[in-house]
């Protein structure tokens, strides 16, 4: 058996609560959530069977003393639609783990959904604060869309995390001085304005970043939200 959930499942959002379930849940969705079996052992990720909108798997990475979404695929790996990624920030939101423990410390789960009381963005909490030190970056996963943070000179700034060139995955690159480097071709953004330093025409989209109760949260305008 592995440790229990972190949250409680449902009808249809389900534990994998044993290793050959992962097993089984592997075989059956031709993924590879089956190699996380020793960090679910050691309680460092929990699984879930997504039964709805759509088939996926989902994990839970854990940080320190609380949890946030790593992942949500579908068969061989394919990431899942927006409508899915919804649907588990809901069962989120609606857990009475995380309605009793949102904002009152640890033990909350870092992708509950927040509100500023705009129209035009949606917050979501996406790491502790504490977690992302001066000149390191980080990719997170917000609704399924890729973004890189990154804490220069005290502050934290959001970036698209996808190269707009070839679509190479920036956080694999090099933050140096506010220079983010991509991996694959050199290419060099500004991560604390999006700016291409060579063609300011190509640069990242850049998102809104803010704290509440010692977590990082990025607003999303609901029109950039594939």
């Amino acid at each position: 058996m592995l440790p229990p959930p972190p949250v409680a499942g449902t009808n249809t959002i389900q534990p994998l609560a044993t290793v050959d379930m992962m097993r089984d849940e592997g075989r059956r969705q031709h993924n590879c959530v089956a190699s996380f079996s020793v960090e679910a052992v050691e309680g460092r990720m929990a699984f879930y069977r997504v039964l709805g909108p759509e088939r996926a798997t989902a994990s839970l990475v854990r940080e320190r003393d609380s949890w946030r979404i790593g992942q949500i695929k579908t068969a061989a790996n394919r990431p899942a639609k927006r409508t899915t990624w919804l649907a588990v920030q809901r069962w989120l939101a609606d857990s009475p783990q995380v309605r009793t423990t949102l904002g009152k410390g640890p033990g909350h789960l870092q992708e509950a959904v927040m509100r500023d009381g705009s129209n035009a963005s949606r917050w979501i909490a996406v790491l502790e604060d504490t977690t992302l030190g001066e000149g390191e970056m980080r990719v997170v996963f917000p609704l399924g869309m890729n973004i890189v943070v990154a804490r220069v000179g005290g502050q934290v700034y959001a970036v698209s995390g996808a190269c707009p060139h070839l679509g190479c995955p920036l956080f694999t690159g090099r933050l140096a001085g506010g220079v983010l480097t991509c991996p694959c071709h050199d290419w060099r953004f500004d991560v604390r304005t999006g700016e291409f330093l060579d063609a300011p025409e190509l640069g990242l989209t850049k998102f809104p970043v803010k704290t509440d109760a010692g977590r990082l949260l990025v607003g999303l305008d609901w029109r950039e939200i594939p």
